[in-house]
């Protein structure tokens, strides 16, 4: 037996039956049963009609009334791809999809704007600096990243070094900052970040 929720109860059982002669439905014990017993033999129904903003409460109760005789990978109905572990062949499959990819600027601009603003938890950097530490970058990636930050030489470039171009001066003086300007030589923006110090003490 398995158990599902949806909106649109033909769509979703037309997805299981298209996944089940793909032979690549994400509860094996489903695909088992399809292959042993084949389509004519499985019976899908409705259970219960509920509110849509009940649907994943309803179907929660559900899978902890019957998980001991359900084929779902996951027992959780808000995170159904939890417990999921995809196989090798599958990673690869996405491993390949991605390689090359090259996402248009409207799809980088959508992504860039999905992510300003949010706020990363403590544990999620925690686990994020845990995986960072001790990973060496390959002698490619390096390139690449070094590539990209150094870029090519701006035809306004005043300082000889590709990459670099004119120079700003800030000032920090308790809680505010105050932007001096941009100069074209280094001596130039420290001469006006000393004034300004000097003006402010």
């Amino acid at each position: 037996m398995y158990i599902g929720s949806a909106v649109n109860f033909r769509r979703r059982k037309n997805g299981h039956h298209t996944r089940l002669i793909n032979q690549n439905h994400h509860s094996p014990g489903l695909q088992a049963a399809y292959n042993k017993y084949g389509w004519e033999q499985l019976k899908f129904e409705i259970l219960e009609v509920v509110p849509a903003t009940q649907l994943r409460d309803i179907e929660q109760q559900y899978l902890d009334a019957f998980w001991s005789e359900l084929y779902n990978c996951a027992r959780n109905a808000e995170r159904p791809g939890l417990g999921i572990k995809p196989s090798a062949a599958t990673v690869d499959k996405i491993r390949q999809r991605l390689l090359g990819l090259v996402r248009s600027l409207e799809t980088r601009d959508r992504m860039s704007k999905a992510q300003r603003g949010k706020k990363l938890s403590p544990e999620t950097r925690r686990k994020i600096s845990e995986v960072q530490v001790g990973r060496k970058q390959s002698a490619q990636t390096i390139a690449r990243r070094t590539a990209k930050l150094i870029g090519g030489t701006h035809k306004d470039n005043t300082t000889g070094v590709s990459g670099v171009g004119k120079f700003r001066g800030r000032y920090r003086a308790r809680w505010r900052s105050a932007h001096l300007g941009v100069f074209d030589t280094i001596e130039q923006a420290a001469q006006a970040v000393n004034k300004a110090r000097e003006a402010n003490e």
